[in-house]
């Protein structure tokens, strides 16, 4: 049993952040921002990164003892997220699910998408597609490039397949159907709109550390985080479309240019609600409302 405090996240859903505010609080040092041009916190040289689960097995067997630890808590689809957070429950003195709620989670599907790795998300997030699956399905060139691939097909490719994948990654929504005494779930909304009060609930629950400054101190640095998160609010924006479009009572708008994976999401809705997009070579997705409409039919 190590006297750790193990944050579990999944990429995206600002695990790193809230190590470098809970070590900040446990020192009385010059304070040094973490964020990137990104708007994460890979700048932050506080708190320790085990990776998974089988690099916290390593971790158990040396001779270290860290205030804090991070890890992916599923990293593979053969993975059980209960499993492996039972076990990890078992070896450490506190553990704390940071978990993506309903209203933000396409904020952190795009953020898993852009902001974690460098390079294009071939080179990460995707970077399990067999290539295969689009060379056969979409009639593509063998060996094709797949940053070459017509815009319209990435985008129903990942309508298909991103959002699936990623909900089976923190199988979607855990917090329902899970809980553990020993476990303290923190949603993300949790953690962008009640900051102070999270902070007081994790040192409550930590018991054998108590903060070295006032938590008050890093509300200016939460402020500057949010400033800097580009997918911040788009669920809601994306929802205001999918009414728009769907519903006689949805105002139409001008919404302008939305990222890909932002765009995907909408086809993904849109199915789940009974819509197709007429998607056969739309390279230039709508930016208003009237003309994404034009594009849908009911099946």
């Amino acid at each position: 049993m190590k006297n750790t405090l193990v944050i579990a996240f999944n990429g995206g859903t600002y695990g790193t952040y809230l190590e470098w505010v809970l070590n900040s609080l446990l020192t009385d040092g010059e304070i040094m921002p973490p964020f990137t041009e990104l708007g994460n916190s890979h700048n932050s040289h506080l708190g320790h990164q085990l990776l998974n689960t089988e690099r916290f097995r390593a971790y158990l067997d040396s001779d270290n003892e860290f205030n804090t630890a991070r890890l992916h808590p599923k990293v593979d689809k053969t993975e059980s997220l209960q499993n492996n957070l039972e076990f990890i429950l078992d070896n450490a003195s506190r553990v704390i699910l940071l978990y993506p709620d309903r209203e933000h989670e396409l904020m952190c599907v795009c953020n898993y998408m852009t902001k974690i790795w460098k390079g294009d998300a071939y080179d990460g997030a995707m970077a399990y597609i067999n290539p295969v699956d689009i060379y056969q399905g979409y009639d593509v060139e063998p060996d094709t490039d797949l940053r070459t691939i017509p815009v319209w097909i990435r985008r129903e490719h990942m309508s298909f397949n991103l959002f699936t994948s990623w909900h089976d990654q923190v199988e979607w929504y855990f917090p329902d159907r899970w809980h553990d005494p020993r476990l303290m779930i923190i949603t993300t909304k949790e953690l962008f709109n009640d900051f102070p009060d999270t902070l007081k609930r994790i040192e409550n629950f930590w018991g054998t550390k108590k903060y070295n400054r006032n938590m008050y101190h890093m509300i200016p640095f939460h402020n500057t985080m949010i400033q800097l998160q580009q997918h911040y609010g788009k669920d809601q924006l994306c929802a205001r479309i999918l009414q728009s479009v769907t519903t006689e009572i949805g105002q139409q708008f001008e919404f302008g240019n939305i990222c890909l994976t932002s765009q995907a999401w909408i086809q993904y809705q849109l199915r789940l609600k009974g819509y197709e997009l007429q998607c056969n070579d739309l390279n230039v997705f709508p930016t208003t409302t009237r003309d994404l409409r034009s594009l849908i039919y009911k099946v």
